[in-house]
């Protein structure tokens, strides 16, 4: 995990969103993904995997390959460049902003159709165990009606 707390800093501050509103968007809460982004604590496999699929990145790139280099930082809003405009007036500003905004919100819709997949396939597979047991009992209960009484002398 040489690379994972770097990684998972630079993937999250190029979707633009706060470590809060990350991690809600992940389901965990956000001292949690603190401790990811600082290095404290690592997640469990499940938790890898759904960081990986939310970046799009693979579990294995996201522990071993310093991505800090292939996603560049999200570049700083030079304000002294701007002389006497304002940055919230500024189309070209906005409109980056809102680009940002766009794409963490593809990624999260997109990250939200993966978890309503995974609990229809859970959903339907304990739909199928609860058949299989519906059935068992109904055999078994099935079974011993039709038994015979033995009559001990």
């Amino acid at each position: 995990m040489k690379y994972f707390s770097k990684n998972v800093k630079r993937l999250r501050e190029n979707t633009g969103l706060s470590q809060q509103a990350f991690a809600e968007s992940i389901g965990i809460i956000r001292t949690t993904w603190h401790n990811y982004e600082s290095g404290h604590s690592n997640p469990n496999l499940e938790g890898l995997i759904t960081i990986a699929k939310f970046f799009d990145v693979t579990e294995s790139d996201l522990l071993h390959t310093d991505l800090t280099k292939v996603y560049a930082k999200p570049r700083e809003r030079n304000k002294a460049n701007l002389a006497d405009e304002d940055a919230h007036t500024n189309p070209s500003i906005i409109i980056a902003d809102l680009r940002k905004t766009i794409a963490a919100m593809e990624k999260i819709i997109h990250f939200n159709d993966y978890l309503q997949a995974d609990l229809h396939k859970q959903l339907k597979e304990v739909q199928d165990q609860n058949s299989v047991l519906l059935k068992q009992l109904t055999s078994r209960s099935e079974s011993k009606k039709n038994r015979v009484p033995v009559k001990h002398a």
